[in-house]
C-alpha cells in the first residue's frame, strides 16, 4: 500500500496488529473525508426527493452513481469506524483463532495446508479488483464528465483551467476508490479468513477419540467466548453492509434488465461488476457464515452420542450453538443465502414489471 492502514501484519510470523497511530495520518484524513463525501451524497440525493426545484444537472445516469457513491462510501465509513473502536479485538481473534487451529491440525495429525476452494479463488478476485478498481473509475470525467460527483463539487469554480479541474477530479477519484476498496475488502478477507478458522476449528474438534472430550471442551468454550467477541465487532458493520449492498444489486439488476441502451456503456458495466461481486458475498461468505451454527450442531450430536457419564452430559448439554447474528433478533442459518438471493430477485423482477 502507498500509505499505512490501520491494521498492520507482522512480515515474520503474519500476525495482524494495530498500526501505530502515528503513522495513520493519512489513514485517518481520508477516513474522515470519505464520510463527509457520504453525507454530502446522502444530502444530495435527500433534496432531490423532497425539493421541488430539482437540480438539472442530475439526470437518472448521474443519480444511479450517486446511490452507488452513498453505499460505497457509508460502508466504508462503517468499517473505519468498527477499526477505530474494534482493532485489537479482531487481531486478537485472529491470532488467537490461528493459534488454536494450528494446535488442533497438529494434535489430529494434519498438515493444515490451505485447500484451493471457490472462497479463495473468490477473495483473489477481490484483491484483482482493489488493483484495477481506481484506474477504471478515475478514467470516468473523461467518458463522461458530468455524471460523479466531483462534477457537482467543481462545476462551479471558475478559477482553475478545465484541464487542471480534469486532473484533480481524477485525482480525487482515484484516491478514495483506492481508500474505499482497500478498507471494504480488506476486511471481507480478514472476517472471512476468521470464519474460516472457526470452521477448521469446529471440524477437528469433531470425530475424535473418546480421551479427547475434555481438550475439546475446553477448546468449544473459548470458542463461544471468541465467537460472542466477532459479533460484537460485526454488531454496526454486518447490517449496513447487507442492506446497502442488497439496495444496489436491486437497482442494478433493474438497469441491467431494462435501461441497457438508456444509459452509457460504462454504468452498465459498473452495473454488472457490482451484481457480480454482491451476489458472489452472497453465494460464499453468507453459508460460511451459517456454516458455525451447523458444525457446532455437529460437535454437540457427536460427543452427544457417545455414552458419556451424567456429569460429561450436563458439561455438554450447557454448550450453546455458535451463531453469526445480524442485530438482535436473527443470526445467519443455511437458508439465509436462498432467502436474500431470492429477495434480490423478486424485488428486481417487481421493479422492472411496475416502474
Amino acid at each position: 500500500m502507498v500509505y499505512p492502514q490501520y491494521i498492520t501484519w507482522n512480515r515474520i510470523t503474519w500476525e495482524p496488529r494495530p498500526n501505530k497511530k502515528r503513522n495513520l495520518a493519512v489513514w485517518y484524513i481520508l477516513s474522515f473525508c470519505t464520510a463527509l463525501v457520504a453525507l454530502n451524497s446522502f444530502f444530495m440525493l435527500f433534496e432531490q426527493l423532497v425539493s421541488y426545484r430539482k437540480d438539472p444537472d442530475i439526470n437518472l445516469t448521474s443519480g444511479i452513481l450517486l446511490v452507488l457513491v452513498f453505499a460505497a462510501y457509508s460502508i466504508s465509513t462503517a468499517v473505519s469506524l468498527t477499526l477505530v473502536l474494534h482493532a485489537k479485538e479482531l487481531c486478537y481473534l485472529f491470532k488467537s483463532l490461528l493459534k488454536m487451529e494450528k494446535i488442533l491440525n497438529f494434535d489430529h495429525g494434519k498438515s493444515g495446508q490451505p485447500e484451493l476452494d471457490l472462497v479463495g479463488i473468490f477473495l483473489h478476485t477481490l484483491i484483482t479488483l482493489v488493483t484495477s478498481a481506481p484506474f477504471a473509475t478515475c478514467l470516468v470525467p473523461t467518458l463522461l464528465h458530468n455524471i460523479d460527483i466531483t462534477y457537482f463539487w467543481f462545476r462551479n469554480v471558475t478559477m482553475i483551467s478545465p484541464f487542471i479541474t480534469l486532473i484533480l477530479r481524477m485525482l480525487i477519484i482515484f484516491t478514495f476508490t483506492l481508500h474505499i476498496g482497500v478498507a471494504m475488502f480488506a476486511f471481507e478477507i480478514i472476517v472471512t479468513n476468521l470464519v474460516l478458522f472457526f470452521k477448521q476449528c469446529l471440524k477437528s474438534m469433531t470425530n475424535r477419540r473418546l480421551f479427547m472430550f475434555p481438550k475439546c471442551f475446553f477448546k468449544y468454550r473459548q470458542l463461544e467466548i471468541m465467537t460472542t467477541l466477532l459479533n460484537q465487532i460485526l454488531s454496526f458493520i454486518l447490517p449496513i453492509s447487507l442492506l446497502l449492498p442488497f439496495v444496489c444489486a436491486v437497482g442494478m439488476g433493474y438497469i441491467v434488465i431494462k435501461m441497457t441502451f438508456k444509459v452509457p456503456l460504462p454504468i452498465t458495466f459498473l452495473s454488472l461488476c457490482i451484481i457480480s461481486t454482491v451476489l458472489g458475498m452472497a453465494h460464499l461468505i453468507m453459508p460460511l457464515m451459517a456454516e458455525l451454527t451447523i458444525r457446532s450442531e455437529e460437535f454437540i450430536r457427536f460427543w452427544g452420542l457417545q455414552g458419556y457419564s451424567k456429569y460429561r452430559k450436563r458439561q455438554l448439554k450447557s454448550c450453546g450453538k455458535l451463531k453469526v447474528y445480524i442485530g438482535p433478533f436473527y443470526y445467519l442459518v443455511k437458508g439465509s443465502r436462498t432467502g436474500f438471493l431470492s429477495k434480490v430477485l423478486y424485488y428486481t423482477v417487481s421493479s422492472v414489471i411496475s416502474i
